[in-house]
């Protein structure tokens, strides 16, 4: 008997860590024929990009990787194509599937989308992991209904970047966890370090009854792509600080004198680090609410018009 592939979901609000969790979670199944679906919620598989190299570095080579961008995997709007990507991996019949989501993915459809396809028997879910960013998520919680549903949807919840707040911030954060799940473990981390043998847990996914997601056109904030334009360093740090307070994440890569660099923003830092990778894209996917668009793009569109040097 064929030994069913493993799921091991990854969820999270924008920038809480999910990447390096995936990170940690490719090396810890280095050995094994691994695949990983990543969901990007900009048009530019910014993740996909940053993870393939260490899949090149795997030690079994028939290690890949499938992108779904600009949405949430279980949105109607691109469900199916999530439905087209688990088929090919039943296909091919890894040990391990990884699939990172998008930060507005809403999970509790999971379940259904999977029985409704004829894959719940095809596929073993042990793990979904749901990234707390200590900062940020209490800021945005109580209105970005995602957050709530991802915390729900899951069996292991890690509460993130837990240097950079106060033993009181952190024991409200998980109050507001237990509201809404009652019983999966609570991991308190920086930089996602956790003992991993925990994806052996017996603790099982509790999915929400089957209604359609809350992630919907009409829902879920605006998502725009700012093209490379001529910029320095120091001109990016200036327009980032102009549009911190209207965004909910900015990431993306853009030529910088000739170099290649990856931008994110970090605990309300832009993030600048040179890229040494193969970038098929340039530009920045901003997340952010719909009535700032027209104020993120015409900051841009002003900071092309200057004579920058």
């Amino acid at each position: 008997m064929i030994k069913k592939p493993q799921i091991i979901l990854v969820t999270g609000f924008l920038g809480s860590g999910k990447t390096t969790l995936i990170n940690k979670l490719i090396d810890h199944f280095r050995s094994k024929k691994l695949a990983l679906i990543i969901n990007d919620f900009g048009k530019i598989a910014v993740d996909g990009i940053l993870l393939s190299k260490l899949f090149d570095n795997s030690e079994n080579n028939t290690s890949q990787i499938y992108e779904i961008t600009n949405g949430s995997i279980f949105c109607s709007c691109l469900s199916a194509e999530l439905v087209t990507a688990l088929k090919y991996y039943a296909g091919i019949n890894p040990d391990v599937l990884l699939i990172e989501t998008s930060g507005l993915s809403d999970p509790s459809t999971f379940g259904k989308i999977l029985k409704e396809n004829k894959l719940e028997e095809v596929y073993d879910v042990t793990t979904s992991f749901c990234i707390v960013d200590a900062i940020k998520t209490m800021k945005l919680a109580r209105n970005i209904i995602a957050i709530e549903k991802q915390i729900r949807s899951s069996n292991i919840i890690i509460v993130n970047k837990t240097d950079l707040i106060s033993a009181d911030e952190y024991d409200e954060t998980v109050k507001f966890i237990r509201d809404f799940n009652k019983t999966a473990p609570i991991l308190k981390t920086t930089y996602t370090e956790i003992d991993l043998s925990i994806i052996h847990t017996e603790q099982k996914i509790q999915y929400q009854p089957a209604v359609e997601t809350y992630n919907t056109v009409k829902s879920r904030p605006g998502s725009i792509i700012l093209e490379q334009k001529d910029i320095t360093k120091k001109e990016l740090q200036s327009y980032f600080e102009t549009i911190k307070d209207k965004i909910f994440r900015i990431k993306g890569f853009l030529k910088i004198a000739n170099e290649n660099y990856y931008i994110s923003d970090n605990n309300n830092k832009i993030q600048i680090e040179e890229s040494r990778q193969s970038i098929n894209r340039f530009g920045l996917s901003v997340l952010l609410p719909s009535e700032n668009i027209s104020f993120i793009t015409d900051n841009w569109k002003k900071q092309a018009e200057k004579s920058w040097t």
